[in-house]
């Protein structure tokens, strides 16, 4: 979330409009003047009511594991996506099967990469968390909230090989 925070904060973007596909988090509605949100899996995700080219930012936060079509979303994200704006996928590499309603897939930040082809770049390719909350969720499955968990959620260490969440941001 660090990564993300930090491109919000110092890189230059349509800053009018976020469509919240992820559900009401608000982790960085601050950086936009107007707000959408929406609940998955309330909102088919694959087939948006919106219009085209509606949106500077599509913000897709947790959200992909969960989609039966994850390519079929991003076209989606593509879109309603304003020309020049970004879409934030963040999604799970190594993480408890969490229902909700399903649970399907896992991605590397390159594996979210090629779900952006349609975009024209990608501003930010990045690899969160460690192999210590590999170990803690494998020995304890059930715990996605403790103080622990969360500790190890946000500890910085080598990300090359172990980690658990992949995010990218693409311009279209």
């Amino acid at each position: 979330m660090e990564a993300v925070t930090n491109f919000l904060e110092t890189e230059d973007y349509p800053k009018e409009s976020i469509l919240e596909i992820s559900g009401n988090t608000q982790l960085w509605h601050k950086y936009f003047n107007k707000v959408t949100t929406t609940e998955f899996p309330k909102i088919d995700a694959h087939n948006l009511p919106y219009e085209n080219d509606s949106f500077d930012c599509i913000l897709l936060n947790q959200v992909l594991e969960h989609v039966k079509k994850p390519w079929q979303v991003v076209k989606e994200a593509h879109r309603v996506c304003t020309p020049g704006g970004i879409a934030i996928l963040t999604s799970p590499f190594f993480y408890q099967i969490h229902a909700w309603p399903e649970d399907y897939w896992r991605f590397t930040p390159e594996a979210l990469e090629i779900l952006c082809e349609d975009f024209s770049e990608i501003l930010l390719n990045h690899r969160a968390g460690n192999g210590e909350m590999i170990k803690h969720m494998v020995d304890n499955p059930k715990d996605r909230s403790s103080g622990t968990f969360m500790r190890l959620a946000t500890m910085k260490t080598n990300k090359d090989k172990y980690f658990t969440n992949s995010t990218i941001i693409a311009k279209k």
